[in-house]
């Protein structure tokens, strides 16, 4: 190992004392060494007396920026393919879909129902077949020609 490859280790103090000396006799000899080490006692002194004050607050402010929610349509859509929501709307959609089945299907039955009494109306002559009845019992006795009554 070359003792340049030193600075890091005697730096962060991981030498033994051998690998100290060894260094501290290289820097010495070596200018690039001894400017590099130079630098950073000068930062190192510079950061010990001027401590750089960052904001008390800055850290719960990042953490609150990256853990709020966006309110944005690709958010919602992603919410909603999480499977809880994606099977609430899926049930609602169903039983939205069969209400809305059924309500047409008892208007189509309810409507030919109608229009078969109305088919039933116009294919009886009620003019000639009314104007033959008198009282009560001659029209229920006309109901039951006509398969009204039960």
């Amino acid at each position: 190992m070359q003792t340049c490859d030193l600075f890091d280790k005697y730096r962060d103090g991981e030498v033994n004392a051998a690998e100290r000396k060894q260094y501290e006799m290289h820097l010495a000899a070596c200018a690039d060494c001894r400017t590099k080490t130079s630098l950073i006692n000068n930062l190192a002194h510079v950061l010990k007396r001027d401590q750089v004050q960052m904001p008390s607050d800055l850290s719960f402010r990042i953490a609150r920026k990256a853990f709020q929610q966006s309110k944005s349509w690709d958010a919602l859509v992603i919410g909603l393919l999480r499977p809880a929501p994606a099977l609430a709307v899926l049930a609602l959609v169903l039983l939205l879909s069969s209400v809305l089945w059924l309500a047409s299907d008892a208007n189509h039955n309810a409507y030919s129902e109608y229009e078969a009494l109305m088919d039933e109306a116009d294919t009886i002559n009620l003019e000639s077949s009314i104007s033959q009845i008198h009282n009560d019992s001659e029209f229920v006795d006309w109901l039951e020609r006509q398969g009204h009554t039960q």
